[in-house]
């Protein structure tokens, strides 16, 4: 029997218990997990249901300082950690914990494309593949040993949500080999070569914001990353903040219309000017249309 602690806060944490939690050569001591305080975790997961009728501890680190969360871990002596799906940085402390070792997760093809948002930024810049990839957590973020690693073709109709599931369905497939592994003794490490390796900066505010100067092209990655259930891309309408939810690219090589001026308005989708050809917004939260001829 392989003693777990699990590190989570989101789907794709509830996705991964789904199957650790039900593999009876493993048991799941204890699950450290974070309150959504101010709904800040947009795709966030409870994960009570977890430690219901059970003998594992759930533990919120909203709730406890990190040395007694030190104590408690290396008291329950862990063979491993899983961290999935967990936005934080875990000390070395922690890490260095389990018996075996502490295994991470991060959904891109390492060592290209460490750091934050990896869905996101995967469909606004355009790519045509990622990874779904776990590996031996160290100190510096992403950058461990590589346990097991599956490409993921990213199609142009993908947006976040479609993705993110795509990526749901190969890591638990992932998690069913890695465990096979774990109980045969049988887990290899792969070094990541850091001479390919770049990090993802954090996302803001102003990264969700439409710029009518970018190509049609880049505007509609920009909304298909933003999909439900992250926040939405947005404009800046008469005073007002309206999020746009689904757009369509249209060719249009009119170089004499300036960026941002809306073109048509039909059935409530609105066709507007963008640097390069125009795109359609087919799910928006107008309140009030604009006209035909306003800049947005």
């Amino acid at each position: 029997m392989k003693k777990i602690i699990f590190f989570g806060c989101v789907i794709s944490s509830k996705k991964a218990l789904d199957v650790i939690s039900t593999n009876e050569n493993l048991s799941i001591e204890a699950i450290i997990t974070k309150k959504n305080t101010n709904n800040k975790i947009s795709d966030y997961s409870c994960l009570e249901s977890y430690v219901k009728n059970s003998s594992t501890k759930l533990i919120y680190i909203n709730d406890i300082l990190e040395d007694d969360m030190v104590k408690i871990i290396r008291d329950l002596s862990p063979d491993y950690i899983f961290c999935i799906g967990w936005p934080f940085i875990i000390s070395e402390k922690i890490l260095s914990i389990p018996k075996e070792c502490s295994i991470g997760f991060h959904p891109t093809e390492l060592p290209k494309n460490r750091g934050h948002h990896p869905i996101t930024w995967a469909i606004a810049l355009g790519l045509d593949r990622t990874a779904s990839t776990f590996f031996k957590m160290k100190g510096t973020v992403d950058s461990g040993e590589i346990i097991n690693q599956k490409i993921i073709k990213i199609n142009e109709d993908d947006t976040s949500n479609s993705l993110y599931k795509k990526i749901i369905s190969i890591m638990q497939l992932q998690i069913d080999e890695i465990i096979d592994d774990i109980l045969n003794d049988s887990v290899e490490f792969t070094e990541q070569n850091d001479s390919l390796s770049n990090k993802w900066r954090k996302r803001n505010y102003e990264d969700g914001r439409i710029d009518f100067r970018m190509s049609s092209k880049s505007i509609c990655n920009l909304v298909k990353s933003l999909s439900r259930p992250y926040p939405g891309a947005h404009i800046n309408w008469d005073q007002n903040e309206v999020k746009v939810w689904k757009v369509r690219h249209i060719n249009n090589t009119n170089k004499n219309i300036e960026p941002g001026k809306v073109l048509d308005i039909k059935n409530n989708i609105i066709l507007v000017k963008c640097g390069e050809d125009a795109v359609e917004f087919i799910e928006h939260e107008f309140e009030i249309l604009p006209n035909v001829g306003d800049y947005l």
